[in-house]
């Protein structure tokens, strides 16, 4: 039986540090997930370690706690054949959604953050 594997998935959040939308992209792999970024790419585990909060903390993204539990679930029901893409997808968009919101709540503080 042929593997099912999902490529060129695309994670998009906005950062405080560049006033913009950052885009990881994203190729579901049995062992996880190969991310294509600018500043962390490569082979992670089904949570996206080391590369998802590489990635973040590089840019100094406040994230929810969790973010990798939820990615590791998202692995979880492609590799299970209960995610198509384009469900992936719109899964991943609301992993998106909830890191963007969470960096645009977090204070502002001169000389700290801004």
């Amino acid at each position: 039986m042929q593997e099912k594997r999902i490529n060129q998935l695309t994670l998009r959040y906005w950062t405080r540090r560049w006033e913009s939308t950052t885009t990881i992209h994203l190729d579901h792999v049995k062992e996880g997930w190969v991310f294509h970024a600018n500043a962390h790419s490569g082979l992670t585990d089904q949570e996206g370690n080391p590369h998802l909060f590489g990635n973040l903390n590089q840019d100094n993204v406040s994230f929810p706690k969790g973010v990798d539990d939820y990615l590791e679930y998202l692995w979880s029901v492609i590799e299970e054949g209960k995610a198509d893409a384009d469900s992936a997808q719109r899964m991943l968009n609301e992993i998106g959604d909830w890191l963007s919101a969470t960096e645009r709540a977090a204070p502002t503080w001169e000389g700290w953050n801004c």
